[in-house]
Parts: C-alpha cells; sequence; structure tokens
C-alpha cells in the first residue's frame, strides 16, 4: 500500500467516524427539540392556570411597622 492509498484510506476512517458523530449529535438535537416543546406547553399551562387565579390581595404590613 503506497502512501497516497494510505493516506486515502485514513480519510476514509476519519469520515466514517464523523458521519456516526454527526448522527449522535442529531438524535441528541431531537431529543431536545422534543424536550423543549414539552417544556414550553407544560410552561403555557401553569400561566394559564396563574391567570386563572387572578390577583393576589394586597398584602398588609403588621401593626408594628
Amino acid at each position: 500500500m503506497n502512501d497516497i492509498e494510505k493516506k486515502f484510506s485514513e480519510l476514509e476512517q476519519l469520515i466514517t467516524h464523523l458521519e456516526h458523530y454527526v448522527e449522535e449529535m442529531n438524535g441528541v438535537v431531537f431529543d431536545q427539540g422534543k424536550q423543549i416543546k414539552l417544556l414550553q406547553k407544560e410552561l403555557a399551562d401553569l400561566n394559564f392556570k396563574y391567570d386563572q387565579l387572578g390577583e393576589s390581595p394586597a398584602i398588609e404590613k403588621p401593626p408594628h411597622y
């Protein structure tokens, strides 16, 4: 195997590893996207529930203040 074939083989191996890494990262990003959507829905639900409570009464200071 001459130098060019060796370097070509090394590049093919590197590309294979990089493709695998990109696929893994794509899975992570996809999972994070699902989690973000879930958290956004939960936040919207909490905001809705908070709005349904109405304004809380003003807290008055105790007489000794």
